[in-house]
């Protein structure tokens, strides 16, 4: 039976090995839902899928960016923290969310995404959004807002207190901003077309209404 046991754990530390968990925010075309996923690079398999926490951490420019409606697809999310501008980074607003508890609800398979939930911004539109850099954000704590703010999963096959955390797998195709620019310059340049438009069609009858050359002679 220890034998047994001494495999069981050779198997668990294996599995959590060099393993990594990636994610990515992605913005959806009505500019007000957002969805995150998560990627694994290796597969863990029942019973050692079982995760008991996690946080992911964003930032957007601030400026009227307003958590909202929070769906869980994968285990229970909740927003569990909103900073506006705090003094170490004035420039932008945090949101983090947690898992308000265990689950054994998501699947890691290695290359294949998983859609955790979605969250709506009942703000405007303020720019792009990122997950925090761990390392090198300024908001990381200790801050003045006593928040612990950073981006952490644990899960089982990983081994005990090990963060299988390691980064976004995508970067960019969140910025609203953007696409409202682009709506405005395209709305623009179909209004010069429209007011164009009248001249352009009466021109022919113009050039038909000059008497011939042959009145004058």
């Amino acid at each position: 039976m220890k034998k047994f046991y001494a495999v069981l754990v050779m198997v668990f530390l294996l599995q959590g090995l060099y393993a990594q968990v990636k994610f990515r925010v992605a913005m959806l075309p009505d500019e007000k839902t957002f969805e995150v996923y998560l990627r694994p690079d290796t597969t863990w398999n029942a019973p050692f899928n079982y995760t008991p926490s996690s946080q992911l951490a964003l930032r957007v420019p601030t400026g009227g960016f307003s958590p909202g409606t929070v769906t869980s697809k994968k285990g229970q999310w909740s927003n569990n923290a909103f900073v506006v501008a705090p003094v170490e980074a004035p420039g932008y607003d945090y949101l983090a969310f947690a898992l308000s508890s265990p689950t054994s609800d998501i699947t890691y398979t290695d290359g294949q995404e998983v859609l955790l939930f979605t969250f709506t911004n009942n703000g405007t539109c303020t720019g792009q959004m990122n997950f925090i850099d761990n390392k090198n954000d300024p908001f990381l704590p200790p801050n003045s807002q006593n928040v612990n703010i950073g981006n952490q999963i644990s899960v089982a096959a990983a081994g005990p207190g090990v963060n299988a955390y390691y980064g976004p797998y995508t970067v960019g195709g969140n910025d609203c901003s953007s696409s409202i620019s682009g709506d405005c310059g395209f709305h623009t340049m179909a209004l010069n077309l429209r007011l164009l438009q009248p001249v352009v069609q009466e021109m022919p009858a113009l050039l038909f209404m000059r008497p011939p050359l042959w009145v004058y002679l």
